[in-house]
């Protein structure tokens, strides 16, 4: 069931109507926000670990929408020097994460993202150089609209 938005003004809702329309507005924008959200791995040894954790989301495919579960994404690697950015798209069809790897080059910050596959939208790039043996929050920079 949803909920409806109702913007919270403190100007003109008192106390509870206040503190309620906060709560179903949160509510609201919830799903929003927390759609394919990426992170750092929270569970597991060690952790974080190299990979990244994508938040449950859904996409349109013109006829219905795929509700595609927490995802995690793996395959990351530290260059064997110098920077590379890495890249996690959702496939705008299923909803599944894809990585795609970048380039390694010496020096930072000339390191660019790679392409975005055709089919996929952007969800996050990740910064990972030589030294890297984890991918923190700080790592990683979120891409969706």
């Amino acid at each position: 069931m949803a909920d409806n938005f109702t913007q919270p003004n403190y100007l003109t809702q008192l106390g509870s109507t206040y503190m309620a329309n906060i709560d179903a507005a949160v509510a609201v924008l919830a799903r929003l926000a927390g759609w394919f959200n990426p992170h750092e791995q929270t569970a597991g040894s060690p952790s974080p670990d190299l990979t990244v954790v994508i938040d449950a989301g859904s996409v349109w495919d013109g006829t219905t929408f795929a509700n595609k579960g927490a995802q995690t994404v793996t395959g990351f690697t530290a260059p064997a020097s110098g920077t590379r950015i890495d890249r996690v798209c959702i496939n705008t069809t299923t909803g599944d994460a894809l990585r795609v790897a970048g380039t390694a080059v010496a020096g930072s910050p000339s390191a660019t993202p790679p392409a975005i596959p055709s089919g996929h939208m952007p969800c996050c790039q990740i910064a990972i150089v030589s030294t890297d043996t984890a991918i923190t929050n700080a790592m990683i920079t979120d891409e969706r609209a």
